[in-house]
């Protein structure tokens, strides 16, 4: 699942490169220009992952509720804080550093414009609402990528609620749940409002997901465990194809026979969603993707992903502001890819992970509380009740 998480990220940063200086061709400029464009997206596809990194985090941290391994609200909110929080603040200085030496217009595409856009000075006012993480934020302010950073820092706050919810009640209501928040973030895309708010929403139904996978994964690998190596191979290209491409054909499906307005945030990335389920049950239980996954490569971009993720938009810009104007594209690619891995190696050894670690040796001695996390404290009465016996078994 580290693996996943870092060819994920990898992927995010590379199509951040590639929109620095591509627009996304449409059907009237050239089929072949289009198609070519597309059957790219297997290395660039940044947005596939979205919906991925969601549900992998519900699914991760519903694992300690499921397997009957009680830690009390404190306990969990340190842990997460020093785990994003700590780091992403770093990454905004860095960042904020960054837009106070390069800032203005880079005449590249619209995209590269909403980063470092005005001259003369940084906006306090955002610096504190990212501080904050619960302001209106412009998050592509300073680092395009932090606002997937903001989002899951808000719902780890709700976490063991949410939690709660989806191990009490029965999946009907988690199912209704994530309906309910797909339709509400429907409406206010209709309406012209999309925010820092509504794409916290939208991402709770990942979430959602991600716990219901969690709750029910005996059940969900042992189904997958049983079927063929032939028929895992099938599904894998399945899952494959419609996590990189379901939501762009969706889109076009629907621009060109029903609307012209965009619903990619909703029903586009539930499509997305879909095949990364199927893909993370399979990275489990089919031996060769797991052998591939399990290889040094993939694994060292799941120690380093979460660097990645923070560093490879301050890198990028940093780039163009001073290559831009007299290298050629490729070239700053041969250039950003080594910096990406070099900087978030840094980043990740000399700030993640020993921030990970004292948040983990700070509450390593601390005492079970008597009010512990809600979706805890129900965990094992869900095992008794509502789920066979192997749910006491870990993955």
């Amino acid at each position: 699942m580290d693996a996943l998480r870092g060819l994920g990220a990898s992927s995010v940063a590379l199509s951040h490169f590639l929109i620095a200086f591509v627009v996304e061709p449409q059907w009237h400029e050239g089929k072949l220009k289009m198609i070519a464009y597309w059957l790219g997206m297997v290395f660039y596809g940044g947005h596939s992952a979205l919906p991925f990194f969601f549900m992998l985090s519900g699914f991760v941290l519903a694992l300690p509720a499921v397997n009957n391994k009680p830690q009390s609200y404190s306990v969990f909110i340190t842990r997460r804080g020093f785990r994003l929080y700590v780091p992403y603040v770093v990454a905004l200085a860095i960042a904020i550093l960054g837009n106070s030496r390069w800032h203005g217009p880079l005449y590249l595409t619209s995209w590269v414009n909403q980063t470092w856009p005005w001259p003369g000075h940084v906006d306090k006012h955002q610096v504190l609402q990212h501080l904050l993480i619960f302001g209106p934020v412009h998050w592509a302010q300073f680092n395009t990528a932090f606002w997937t950073l903001i989002v899951s820092l808000r719902l780890s706050v709700v976490f063991p609620v949410l939690c709660y919810m989806v191990l009490r009640t029965r999946p009907l209501v988690s199912t209704l749940a994530v309906a309910f928040t797909a339709f509400v973030v429907t409406w206010y895309q209709l309406h012209g409002v999309i925010n820092s708010y509504t794409m916290t929403l939208h991402m709770t139904g990942f979430f959602i997901v991600g716990i219901l996978l969690a709750r029910y994964k005996d059940e969900v690998f042992a189904w997958a465990s049983a079927l063929s190596e032939r028929r895992k191979t099938v599904y894998l290209f399945v899952a494959l194809f419609v996590y990189w491409y379901s939501g762009m054909l969706l889109q076009l499906f629907w621009k060109h026979n029903v609307s012209s307005v965009n619903f990619r945030l909703v029903v586009f990335d539930w499509a997305i969603a879909s095949g990364s389920i199927m893909i993370l049950i399979l990275s489990i239980e089919f031996k060769p993707l797991s052998r591939i996954l399990m290889a040094r490569f993939p694994q060292f971009m799941g120690r380093i992903c979460y660097s990645v993720y923070l560093m490879h938009g301050t890198v990028l810009f940093v780039l163009l502001y001073t290559l831009s104007h007299k290298w050629p594209p490729l070239a700053i690619f041969l250039v950003y890819v080594p910096s990406v891995l070099c900087a978030s190696s840094l980043f990740h050894y000399t700030i993640e992970k020993p921030s990970m670690n004292f948040g983990r040796s700070i509450t390593k001695s601390t005492p079970q509380s008597n009010i512990l996390t809600t979706a805890e404290a129900h965990a094992s009465w869900v095992m008794e009740h509502d789920s066979p016996g192997s749910l006491r078994r870990g993955v």
